[in-house]
């Protein structure tokens, strides 16, 4: 999927303990990535995906900003088409996904594909921005959520 788009990636390296997320780690130029695919969860719209890591003592933990990940991808698909949730590192980070030196961070989080509506809930929801629905994005071109438009509460949809 990257390469004919021009960037230059990695073999894949599976991740066995995610493999019902088809966990995977791979560089994509230069840049450190952690793959994961989510999961619809019925009868909700959001997909649902895990984002640890085991520890050196054993137990699961959320990725670290230490841990020298730079992007975590998120592969999406329904009924209505199929895209990606690119989330930099940083900004997991900022809305305590990612922990910081071991302190908070979660184990996994929901994500809200395009054409889907969000229930009512008090917990953070992490959506792509609101945009228009062309047709070349419903085809299966990614979408991206950066900082600005990643904001707990936020319930847009995303195009492809």
């Amino acid at each position: 999927m990257y390469d004919p788009s021009g960037f230059t990636c990695s073999p894949p390296v599976p991740e066995p303990e995610s493999a019902e997320y088809a966990a995977c780690g791979f560089t994509l130029d230069g840049r450190s990535v952690r793959f994961r695919v989510a999961k619809t969860t019925p009868p909700k719209v959001e997909q649902f995906v895990t984002v640890w890591q085991r520890s050196e003592n054993g137990p699961i933990r959320p990725f670290d900003a230490d841990d020298g990940v730079d992007l975590f991808i998120i592969s999406s698909r329904d009924d209505r088409g199929f895209g990606q949730f690119v989330f930099p590192c940083a900004v997991l980070c900022e809305r305590g996904v990612v922990s910081r030196d071991g302190r908070g961070g979660k184990r996994g989080f929901r994500v809200y594909p395009p054409g889907g509506e969000p229930l009512p809930s008090p917990r953070h929801r992490y959506a792509a921005p609101p945009h228009g629905r062309g047709s070349a994005a419903r085809q299966g071109h990614r979408h991206t959520a950066g900082a600005p438009p990643l904001t707990p509460g936020v319930q847009g949809r995303s195009p492809w």
